[in-house]
């Protein structure tokens, strides 16, 4: 529908995030690591209630430990700045982390 983010609106929310998640250089497996982190935003572009984060793949420590950092990362870049009128589309938002891309 007319209603959904376009690309660009997607690119720019995870523009928003990746400027605030810091890996750890040289972590042993970090690259084998996929993070998604799904929540709910408020029409101010603020979480609502805890973002709920899942780890895959790599050692228990390195998904915990970039599951921290993705957590934190979504916390410090809110408000998130979307288009108030696709608020329907955004207000429950999905966003995969995949550390490969940061080695």
């Amino acid at each position: 529908s007319g209603n959904t983010l376009s690309l660009s609106e997607m690119d720019a929310l995870r523009g928003q995030i990746q400027k605030h998640w810091s890996i750890i250089p040289g972590m042993a497996d970090g690259q084998d690591v996929r993070v998604t982190v799904r929540m709910r935003l408020d029409q101010n572009g603020n979480i609502v209630g805890n973002p709920k984060v899942e780890a895959s793949g790599g050692a228990p420590g390195t998904q915990r430990t970039l599951a921290g950092s993705a957590t934190r990362a979504v916390l410090k870049a809110q408000p998130y700045t979307l288009p108030a009128e696709k608020y329907d589309s955004w207000s429950e938002v999905v966003v995969n982390f995949d550390p490969s891309q940061m080695f």
